[in-house]
């Protein structure tokens, strides 16, 4: 993260990742947090993901609340709009969840548990839970 002036930071995080079901991609994600609170962050938030085997390019404007619980512990409550790069350009999805981050090992494997509700174009805009749980791997810190 760099400061940009007193208030403000900008944070850029690049990620390469595979998932068995999506097969290779990565994220690329720029942030505007303001701290306005001790352990309380304000997050603004841009991101694109690329998912190799559908060709398909993802997109999201995020806004988010992130509470530091202990060291390396952290949960968040964020409001969300998705979209899409196929057919056509267009918005997706809206979201309101929380999402729940720990390391459990060392400062190298964090685990995530991220419950939502996603009103979807495809599902009619009609409001659907869902509950999203990972496990991530840090190989370094540049």
């Amino acid at each position: 993260s760099r400061k940009i002036n007193d208030d403000w930071s900008l944070g850029y995080r690049q990620r390469i990742w595979h998932y068995k079901s999506q097969g290779w991609g990565y994220n690329t994600d720029v942030s505007f947090n303001r701290e306005i609170d001790q352990g309380k962050i304000l997050s603004v938030s841009s991101e694109v993901r690329y998912q190799q085997d559908r060709r398909l390019t993802e997109f999201s404007q995020t806004i988010a609340l992130h509470n530091a619980l202990k060291q390396f512990e952290t949960l968040s409550y964020e409001l969300g709009v998705l979209g899409v790069s196929k057919p056509n350009v267009r918005i997706s999805d809206y979201y309101v969840g929380a999402q729940y981050r720990r390391a459990i090992r060392d400062q190298w494997l964090f685990l995530e548990v991220i419950p939502q509700l996603v009103v979807s174009r495809d599902e009619s805009w009609r409001p659907q839970p869902k509950l999203i749980i990972n496990l991530e791997m840090q190989f370094s810190d540049i």
